[in-house]
């Protein structure tokens, strides 16, 4: 009994990924009998939000997936989808990459995604490609890669718990808005040159003191522009809100 939970971990972690893993490289990719605007490669959490954020809006899309467990759960939903290995040139091709207008990457595997945005830029310079990086370092590289826009995964929903944390502190719902928009946009304002930094960062070393200093310069002025003078607007602007006790 005391192995039984050990076993457990061990067949789900261990076993069943292996298992899953040999039954799809067995299995021949679906044929596609459709092109679409939109490829979307990947259909885990992050993709299925970006699909049915799409398909709410009307608009087409390929969607590709390499885990038959994936492709099943968005067909209940009524996204139709295919089984197939989306970082394979031929099948994006099959799939009308050459007149989409835009590739979505969000497979669940950093190097795959990273190869994948480099061959696909390579062969179609034109398409616009909005990759899902897992954390800052792997955004770096899909931008690196040739990624038009990179999303980190984590980021806008921290972000948001921030902005809700503010008000659980008693800050207004708008200045706490507003303090989040300030977060984003100097973090935009400054991308650039963290990227620029990172870039000489020395091949196998993952950090070095100037970029640290460069990014503890950064959060300074972020301090600096979060604490800025706000008028809070008049009860008569905004509907009423009553701050949370402080007990």
């Amino acid at each position: 009994m005391f192995l039984t939970p050990v076993l457990f971990i061990l067949y789900y972690r261990v076993v069943l990924p292996r298992y899953r893993r040999a039954t799809n490289e067995k299995r021949e990719a679906d044929a596609i009998d459709e092109h679409a605007p939109v490829i979307v490669a990947g259909v885990g959490r992050f993709g299925q939000i970006v699909c049915r954020f799409l398909r709410a809006n009307n608009i087409a899309a390929v969607v590709l997936d390499h885990e038959i467990e994936q492709i099943e759960n968005v067909r209940r939903i009524g996204i139709r989808s295919y089984f197939g290995d989306a970082s394979r040139i031929d099948l994006l091709e099959t799939a009308g990459i050459s007149q989409a207008r835009l590739l979505v990457v969000a497979i669940d595997d950093r190097d795959r995604s990273i190869r994948m945005v480099e061959h696909v830029k390579q062969l179609y310079p034109d398409i616009w490609v909005l990759a899902r990086a897992f954390d800052r370092g792997h955004g770096y590289r899909l931008r690196q890669a040739g990624a038009d826009d990179v999303i980190r995964e984590t980021y806008h929903s921290a972000l948001e718990m921030g902005g809700h944390a503010m008000t659980a502190l008693g800050v207004h719902p708008l200045r706490s808005r507003q303090m989040t928009w300030a977060f984003q946009k100097n973090e935009e304002a400054h991308e650039d040159e963290l990227y620029e930094e990172w870039k000489d960062i020395e091949s196998g070393i993952h950090f070095s003191s100037r970029y640290g200093d460069l990014f503890m310069k950064l959060e300074e002025t972020l301090s600096g522009v979060m604490q800025s003078d706000w008028d809070e607007p008049s009860r008569e602007d905004v509907p009423i809100w009553t701050p949370p006790r402080e007990d």
